[in-house]
């Protein structure tokens, strides 16, 4: 059995299930309307329950990375599922891939956690969040990102004045029926997190339903057309830099500034995507080099990449490919 879709479920103790792709028919026989309202744990093994709570739960901190579960199917019989977890501005983001008992075996086998924020998670039983299997050796540098951010962090508070917060904001975009679309202006925003408008100055529900592409600048709409044609075509992450408009008072989208004749102002954002043909997740971080400090050096040992999240050392970490990271 193969399959895909994408979902959101919010960070409450119950985790209800906000929204989930219709590529979840074929996989589990549930319709859309079925799940959304309900409680993630109640498509779990009992067992699996308290695992994903402490892993993506409420009390848990920002995470990006793996989890092996098995689902219920509308028939009671169980699938197994690969997921992609991310959390952002409150609620957790999950693309879900069947996978094969052999590789369901082998990701609870061999895993590690690492949380985005940089140190283990709470839960230190078998089931963590990136694991060895999917990583290779890069467990080990990964510690070392973690070694060198606990460093950052251990810096005296003065030091800390003028530390830029690193930004973030996750979208998903619908279904993809046409690759040709992604040269036009589809697929469609389904989802936008609140903490969108601090990096493109639009507040997330006015851009929700609009196409993707108007917040792309046109220069760069056939690279990102590529990049997300890459991401529904893989099973994996895949990162890489995109740039996205940033809309002023007298522009309110993409189409106001073609229609002005006037180049909107652009940012460089870092994009870890997942997903399938049934939708897309992209968690975009704004890049930033270092942060200013008092003394007005720059320093960078404050802030990770999306990159260094997964290894701090891509080239000599042993990753797979499609872990490692094709920014320019």
């Amino acid at each position: 059995m193969s399959g895909a879709f994408v979902g959101i479920h919010d960070k409450t103790p119950d985790m209800r299930i906000l929204y989930v792709s219709s590529g979840v028919q074929p996989v589990l026989n549930y319709c859309q309307e079925e799940m959304i309202g309900r409680e993630v744990q109640l498509f779990m093994l009992p067992d699996e329950k308290d695992k994903y709570q402490l892993a993506f739960g409420p009390l848990s901190q920002e995470n990006i990375g793996l989890f092996y579960t098995s689902i219920k199917r509308h028939n009671g019989d169980y699938v197994f599922i690969r997921i992609i977890h991310f959390d952002c501005d409150g609620v957790g983001l999950n693309a879900c891939f069947v996978t094969d008992p052999a590789e369901h075996s082998a990701g609870l086998a061999n895993s590690l956690q690492v949380t985005a924020n940089g140190g283990p998670g709470p839960n230190s039983g078998p089931q963590r969040v990136l694991t060895n299997s999917s990583l290779g050796n890069g467990a080990l540098n990964i510690a070392r990102v973690i070694a060198r951010r606990n460093a950052a962090d251990a810096q005296s508070s003065s030091a800390d004045i003028g530390r830029s917060p690193t930004r973030r904001a996750c979208l998903i975009i619908d279904k993809v029926t046409d690759p040709r679309e992604y040269n036009t202006m589809g697929p469609r925003i389904i989802f936008a997190s609140n903490s969108l408008s601090r990096i493109t100055n639009i507040d997330a529900c006015d851009i929700q339903g609009t196409p993707f592409m108007s917040l792309v600048p046109p220069e760069d709409v056939t690279k990102t057309a590529r990049f997300l044609e890459q991401v529904s075509k893989s099973n994996d992450v895949v990162i890489d830099c995109l740039q996205l408009a940033v809309f002023d008072g007298n522009h309110e989208s993409m189409a106001d500034y073609r229609r002005s004749l006037v180049a909107p102002r652009t940012i460089d954002v870092e994009v870890m995507a997942a997903g399938s043909e049934d939708g897309i997740i992209l968690l975009c971080q704004q890049i930033r080099s270092g942060r200013m400090l008092p003394n007005g050096t720059f320093d960078s040992e404050g802030y990770l990449s999306l990159e260094e999240i997964i290894s701090s050392d891509a080239e000599s970490s042993d990753l797979p490919s499609n872990w490692t990271s094709t920014l320019c």
